[in-house]
């Protein structure tokens, strides 16, 4: 019997630092945390891991520049303790709603803000703004000038930089450590459980980068290429593409006579081999293009909408946008 008492003691020994930490997690307060975007959706279930409730606000196939909220969306915005999105130029929407007083209280986060020193120009809208500096700048003084080109200019409407930051995992990883520490001051009784998920996140970040490097793109010399709008600098730099070409600057805007005929001769004087088109855009105008330069036509897709919205998204989106351009070199 005194065999038996010792044995049991000595297991529940065993066993407590496990039940504390069960204990820890089943104890802690659940924060409500809305993002804006499928990609950070996915980052932010790594770093939670059911600690807290995740909202995802825009699914992939809708736009992030255009929509229109829902009252559910709206109440679970008012009713969240963190709001994670890109930039209020890129989701364009929300800039108000989050500025309104009611939102004053809310933890608020700008990733583009946290890889700032990190930011890319976007380079057809950087391109289009000095052209129209340029073509006023005799006829202005300075502050004129400005606010002229705050009215008509439209890569003002989003702004002069490219947000589409989740495309390279270094920056990723900047954003896992951003989330890691903003929930970490906002519920401190969880920060060991989001730090040590925040570890294992980079560790697989960091499998992702290497896995990608060592794939086509590195090894192989790349064609010339055009993408249906400028999306994918971050890809381009992270992994070792050539730069572009453009075939929309403002994805949203109806293609004009005049750059539909800058398209095609691109196309013709840089030989471009692989038009890449998106599921979120129409393809008619590209189809033809493919057609009548025989070039091949294929779908990259930036926000994922077919890939199931998991914590395995983020490297399933990469994956998938690395084996899209894989298609253009087979």
């Amino acid at each position: 019997m005194r065999y038996l008492y010792f044995f049991l003691l000595s297991l529940s020994l065993f066993t407590l630092p496990q039940q504390s930490l069960a204990q820890n997690i089943k104890d802690t307060k659940k924060l409500k945390i809305v993002t804006s975007i499928a990609p950070i959706y996915a980052l932010m279930l790594n770093v939670s891991q059911n600690t807290d409730e995740v909202y995802l606000l825009l699914r992939p196939n809708i736009s992030p520049h255009h929509f229109h909220l829902k009252p559910s969306q709206v109440k679970w915005l008012q009713q969240s303790d963190a709001i994670f999105y890109i930039d209020p130029n890129f989701e364009t929407p929300l800039a108000k709603l989050l500025t309104s007083k009611q939102m004053q209280s809310k933890k608020i986060i700008a990733l583009a803000d946290t890889v700032n020193d990190k930011l890319l120009m976007a380079r057809g809208q950087h391109k289009e703004n000095q052209n129209h500096r340029h073509e006023h700048g005799h006829h202005h003084d300075h502050e004129k000038e400005h606010e002229h080109e705050h009215h008509k200019c439209k890569c003002c409407q989003i702004g002069l930089h490219d947000y589409h930051i989740w495309l390279d995992p270094h920056l990723a990883i900047d954003i896992a450590k951003t989330i890691a520490k903003t929930l970490s001051e906002l519920n401190p009784q969880a920060a060991d459980i989001y730090h040590k998920n925040t570890e294992n996140l980079i560790s697989n970040l960091q499998s992702l980068i290497k896995k990608t490097q060592l794939s086509h793109i590195k090894n192989n010399p790349y064609p010339a290429y055009m993408v249906y709008h400028d999306a994918y600098q971050y890809f381009e730099k992270a992994f070792g593409l050539p730069e572009a070409h453009i075939f929309k600057d403002i994805p949203h805007e109806t293609l004009s006579g005049h750059k539909l005929k800058k398209a095609r001769h691109a196309i013709a004087e840089h030989r471009i081999s692989c038009i890449f088109y998106e599921p979120q855009f129409p393809q008619k105008i590209l189809s033809h293009l493919q057609k009548e330069f025989n070039t091949q036509l294929i779908e990259v897709d930036p926000l994922g909408q077919n890939i199931k919205l998991d914590e395995n998204f983020y490297f399933n989106l990469i994956t998938q946008i690395n084996n899209s351009f894989a298609t253009c070199v087979r």
